[in-house]
């Protein structure tokens, strides 16, 4: 049956909007309209620093994006890990790589760790090729022969979001995605729907006054992908929708505030992002060729802007004038009605307080596929919209439980779990059901993979009170023999790779920094 969308309108000149024009034009290969307001001037002199996981880049691949085509020329880098650093809730200084491929490997059918356990290993980062060539900041890409130590890590990929926006707009305009600037954007709504977006023209002049007369006219579509700053078409949506007491409240997210900040000296790339939790926030650091990025992500309602502003001066050792500090409030929308009528809203208006694993950019990528996958074969758009927002809620939900954990773990005052209960029964179960036997539970639609999960917890030091008792039925001598030959192969081939500064330089040929 033929796809009943024939024009999509993307609304926005956000890193977002670009994004989303390009996937849509590309995947659905039908009519996509960007309407872009004049772009915000502080927002283009922040080099912002994000990252995409491996998903992410798997996802690019299907847009016919390979990395030499965006990452390289953005001044990217390749990441391994991320580095976790603090004090968790045993009072310990936790300075760790948390690998985005699994730690060790499955030995008899039963996870590394529980071997580790046994034997009270906590050296993680031998037995993790991807945790060790962070550590040293060094990087090859992965092979695909099964038998190299080379195909057992994932990477991700950093890169500065102001350079890679202005190659998606390229990109966008290579694909034949229509362009419109617009002064301000103008989003008619009537009968609880986007009627249209409102467009200028200018119509003949009066001859008597010499006045120039306007008139507006209504750019229609099927669908309208709203990836504004200030969710211009869907706030407007909820308001209407809200007034007949239908949609939802919005709930307030955990962290709901953000600090960016912008150093301009040149810096190495490395192989690895730093996260560090302390009592105003969550501090996360990315360094790219050019430059280095910071982020505080707070709770405005339990710790001021001045203080998290202090807290990243005092914690970079230095002035505010020597840095571009901006704030931004991560605004969240009512949580069940991502795609409301025939509006979707995606992109950092829908906030994204999740700094731990997806970006801004990775949740706008995320969203804007989810929405490919079930766009509607057919007229009836209800039962889309609500498997969209079922969907969508769940995976965000699991996104931020992630992040909890990584809060409670780091959180002196109470035990973990005790500091999650109130907010989370799903994260509470988690975290007991490790704790208690080592393993996780992967929920439907939890984007998180099972690694990534145990992975948190064994780095930032919440480990298990026992191992899986099978381990113990079986001969395990021959079992630890390969465990610490893995140990040894990591260590040897760490030797042999080159650093991270001279491995971008060698595929780029272009001037080391």
């Amino acid at each position: 049956m033929a796809n009943p969308i024939k024009r999509i309108v993307v609304l926005g000149n956000t890193p977002a909007a670009w994004l989303s024009a390009v996937f849509l034009r590309k995947r659905l290969q039908i009519e996509v309209i960007l309407v872009a307001p004049p772009i915000d001037n502080q927002r283009m002199e922040m080099s912002v620093a994000e990252s995409y996981t491996p998903d992410a880049l798997r996802l690019h691949q299907l847009s016919g994006l390979d990395e030499k085509h965006w990452l390289l020329p953005s001044g990217g880098s390749f990441q391994t890990a991320v580095r976790l650093l603090g004090k968790n809730y045993l009072g310990r200084d936790v300075d760790t790589m948390m690998p985005y491929s699994p730690i060790g490997a499955n030995f008899d059918g039963h996870a590394f760790h529980h071997y580790a356990m046994k034997a009270g290993i906590d050296d993680f980062e031998s037995y993790s090729l991807a945790a060790s060539m962070a550590r040293s900041d060094k990087f090859v890409h992965p092979v695909d022969d099964p038998q190299s130590i080379l195909s057992s890590f994932d990477y991700a990929i950093s890169f500065n979001v102001v350079s890679y926006t202005s190659l998606m707009v390229k990109y966008a305009q290579h694909l034949g995605v229509q362009i419109l600037n617009v002064p301000s954007l103008d989003v008619h709504i009537k009968n609880n729907e986007v009627e249209g977006v409102g467009l200028l023209a200018e119509a003949s002049r009066n001859i008597a006054s010499g006045e120039a007369k306007t008139v507006t006219t209504l750019l229609k579509a099927d669908i309208y992908i709203d990836a504004s700053d200030e969710l211009s078409a869907h706030s407007q949506l909820c308001e209407a929708v809200q007034s007949l007491g239908v949609a939802s409240k919005p709930s307030k997210a955990d962290l709901d505030m953000r600090l960016l900040a912008m150093s301009s000296q040149a810096f190495p790339p490395n192989a690895y992002k730093t996260l560090s939790v302390s009592d105003y926030g969550i501090f996360s650091s990315q360094v790219l060729p050019r430059g280095i990025c910071y982020q505080v992500h707070f709770d405005s309602a339990h710790t001021s802007s001045e203080a998290a502003r202090a807290g990243l001066l005092k914690r970079l050792g230095m002035t505010e004038s020597q840095l571009q500090i901006q704030e931004t409030k991560l605004d969240k929308v009512c949580q069940s009605d991502y795609w409301l009528a025939n509006c979707i809203a995606l992109g950092q208006g829908i906030g994204n307080s999740a700094s731990v694993v997806f970006s801004d950019m990775e949740q706008s990528l995320r969203d804007v596929n989810r929405f490919i996958d079930l766009a509607p074969a057919t007229d009836a758009f209800d039962v889309n919209r609500v498997e969209y927002n079922r969907v969508t809620l769940a995976q965000k939900s699991a996104v931020a439980d992630y992040q909890s954990c990584l809060q409670s773990v780091f959180n002196q005052n109470k035990e973990p779990v005790e500091s999650v209960e109130s907010r989370s029964s799903s994260l509470a179960h988690q975290m007991r059901l490790f704790a208690q036997r080592g393993h996780v539970l992967h929920y439907e639609n939890d984007p998180i993979p099972e690694h990534l999960w145990t992975n948190l917890m064994l780095c930032s030091g919440f480990l298990p009170q026992s191992y899986q008792p099978l381990i113990d039925m079986h001969d395990v001598s021959a079992t630890y023999a390969s465990i610490m030959h893995l140990k040894a192969m990591v260590g040897d081939t760490i030797q042999s790779l080159p650093p991270i500064a001279r491995y971008i330089n060698s595929i780029t040929k272009t001037p080391e920094v």
